[in-house]
């Protein structure tokens, strides 16, 4: 086998389930790899390097080959999209299923087409799979997330071994049919290419319906998490109205004492008398945040009052609308996950003197947008992309797929012991 041709099956291979990952998992965020990322992928290319250019067998060079780059896509889609361990192999293992069906109905339809070579088929038909997956990718561009198929482990492990088995079964009916000679051989290629295309759809069809049920779960959690958030707010507005109606019962009797003080010339008890009146009106006022949209007051005085009892000091600076574009759901999924990633990242912090969090609230002509600064416990990005253990590493992900629905965008970073988000979504 020319070695020209072996890179090519494993670079092809490579880029095959690069592009899956990318386009129908939803790893679309990349990096930079770290040091010990780049030693990976050097063996990995040594690896393939040995495998295309050893002089082995024609019989085992081709399934090696394809292993190699099975190696090599997992290694580079857990260095550069910096995946979980057990949800690389879980999902490379469903998309495994669901390419190898995919491949061997085209490589029937080459057969059928006399192109009988097994290199020059797999030449062929990777460079298909490849193209339509990014074509799915670039016409439904405004839509991806509806083309995130990413599993939970479990599920991802019980769809496998469900379907592994239709695999093997529709591969041996390729390899026993290729070479049908007989009038019957029309019918039977027919039957084999719309097998493969059942196989393929419905496999789809159940992944995306599964992934359609969780995030009905997840909005019907997000709802309820809402409705307490806004019972509690109910509640202190109701504590707040209670408090300010006993201050304005007291406010003839203390203005009466405040002209005693002032008519008797003892001017340092009515200075001193008005300086806790003044303080007492100010706590009244500081005891909830409005920043004219309802669900954000909800939001802010749910996470925030409990940060500023530990020592936290708070800043929260304009306002938004309170009938805004974005659905309610949404509007409360981005400000609650970065709220409670926020709130856990500052509990973490021991020095009570070193805790705050500084948010922005800002609207435009085009665009609204909500900037939240606070300090962590880590001290830059590369820690925080290695290690979800700090608090932000959840929801962050919830956030993103709800901006990004709505044709906005969504930032982050991690620099000195300060994370910053941003969120910038149409007025």
């Amino acid at each position: 086998m020319h070695v020209m041709t072996s890179f090519g099956i494993i670079g092809l291979t490579v880029l095959e389930y690069f592009s899956v990952f990318y386009v129908f998992i939803g790893c679309t965020k990349l990096t930079v790899p770290t040091f010990r990322g780049y030693l990976a992928l050097f063996f990995t290319f040594c690896l393939d390097c040995i495998v295309a250019l050893l002089p082995t067998l024609e019989d085992i060079r081709y399934p090696l080959l394809l292993l190699a780059g099975y190696l090599s896509a997992m290694v580079l889609i857990k260095v550069v999209m910096r995946t979980d361990t057990k949800f690389t192999l879980t999902m490379f293992a469903v998309s495994f299923v669901v390419l190898t069906v995919v491949e061997n109905l085209l490589e029937f339809v080459l057969k059928v087409a006399n192109i009988t070579d097994l290199r020059t088929e797999t030449l062929l038909y990777l460079p298909i799979i490849i193209l339509s997956v990014w074509l799915t990718h670039f016409i439904s561009k405004r839509d991806t997330n509806q083309f995130v198929l990413s599993l939970p482990l479990k599920s991802g492990v019980r769809f496998t071994l469900a379907l592994l088995p239709i695999t093997l079964l529709f591969a041996y009916l390729v390899y026993r049919f290729q070479a049908l000679n007989t009038p019957a051989s029309l019918l039977v290629s027919a039957l084999i290419v719309l097998s493969g295309i059942i196989i393929v759809v419905r496999s789809l069809l159940y992944i995306y319906h599964f992934i359609g049920m969780q995030r009905a779960k997840h909005e019907c959690r997000t709802v309820g998490h809402y409705v307490e958030q806004q019972r509690r707010y109910f509640e202190l507005l109701l504590n707040k109205e209670e408090e300010t109606k006993k201050y304005r019962h007291d406010a003839t009797a203390q203005l009466t004492q405040l002209q005693y003080f002032l008519t008797c010339g003892e001017m340092d008890k009515a200075k001193s008398y008005l300086d806790q009146l003044l303080g007492r009106l100010q706590t009244i006022s500081r005891s909830d945040f409005n920043v004219g949209n309802e669900i954000v007051n909800a939001l802010l005085n749910y996470y925030l009052p409990p940060l500023m009892k530990l020592g936290c000091r708070v800043c929260v600076t304009g306002s938004l609308p309170d009938r805004m574009r974005i659905p309610e759901v949404d509007l409360c999924t981005i400000v609650s996950n970065l709220l409670k990633n926020a709130s856990e990242a500052i509990q973490k912090i021991p020095n009570i003197n070193a805790r705050w969090i500084a948010i922005g609230l800002n609207v435009g002509t085009m665009f609204w947008s909500i900037g939240i600064r606070n300090s962590a416990a880590i001290q830059d990005s590369t820690m925080l992309a290695e290690s979800n253990r700090i608090g932000h590493g959840y929801g962050l992900g919830n956030v993103r797929r709800a901006v990004e629905d709505h044709g906005g965008e969504f930032a982050y970073k991690l620099i000195d012991g300060v994370f910053y988000a941003e969120v910038d979504l149409p007025v």
